[in-house]
């Protein structure tokens, strides 16, 4: 029951899809002189990794984001931030709070991360990635997630069937909290698509709402 309900909420988002603004394909500034191409962040459960290079330069070098705090700390070669081979080994760490503005650039490094993961599964059979949590209600969450700088948390979520084991249906969902409780707006392959927003009630779309718990009790990456 609670996996034909799940199902039926995935049918009422993509009902509703609207198209918005198509994400346009670029560089992000990430630092003085410093650039990031669009598409090419990687993320693991607590970890974002991006690649950047300096102005007028086509070498790239590796950047880090994590959790510190209530905000997140970015992590650079000394040797490569100076646009040099790494000899030192030594690191610089820059700290940002939820409300400084870079977080606006790293929400898009990171839809970026996870739009890269959300590709990936579509090459293979869902159930062959380890990274699935499995929830009750019929539904699964795969554990690299993030949320962003407004509180809004971004997710591949899929269905579960707890007969035969199989994961099937990947789809890329945003949840955010409102005064009616949390909503659930489904995200395009490509980030630049949403539907309206559909209210998640835990009484009726146990499934999703479940998916919403697990999100808000971790931090993602």
């Amino acid at each position: 029951m609670g996996r034909s309900i799940f199902i039926a909420l995935l049918a009422l988002l993509l009902s509703t899809w609207v198209v918005a603004e198509e994400q346009a394909a670029g560089t992000l500034r990430v630092g003085q002189n410093l650039y990031y191409t669009r598409g090419t962040a990687r993320a693991k459960e607590q970890l974002l990794e991006f690649p950047y290079r300096h102005a007028n330069s086509s070498r790239e070098f590796k950047a880090f984001a994590v959790h510190e705090g209530q905000g997140v700390r970015l992590i650079f070669k000394k040797d490569e931030i100076e646009g040099k081979k790494d000899k030192s080994g030594d690191l610089v760490n820059q700290d940002f709070a939820m409300d400084h503005p870079f977080m606006k650039v790293l929400d898009q490094i990171k839809l970026d991360a996870l739009l890269h993961t959300y590709q990936s599964l579509q090459k293979t059979s869902p159930e062959d990635d380890e990274n699935w949590h499995i929830l009750s209600g019929g539904s699964a969450v795969h554990k690299v997630f993030f949320k962003n700088s407004q509180a809004r948390h971004y997710c591949i979520v899929a269905v579960h069937d707890p007969t035969t084991k199989k994961i099937s249906q990947p789809i890329l969902l945003s949840f955010q909290r409102s005064n009616q409780g949390p909503m659930a707006t489904l995200v395009s392959p490509q980030g630049s698509f949403a539907s309206a927003p559909q209210r998640v009630d835990p009484m009726v779309n146990a499934g999703t709402h479940h998916v919403f718990k697990y999100l808000e009790s971790r931090k993602g990456f």
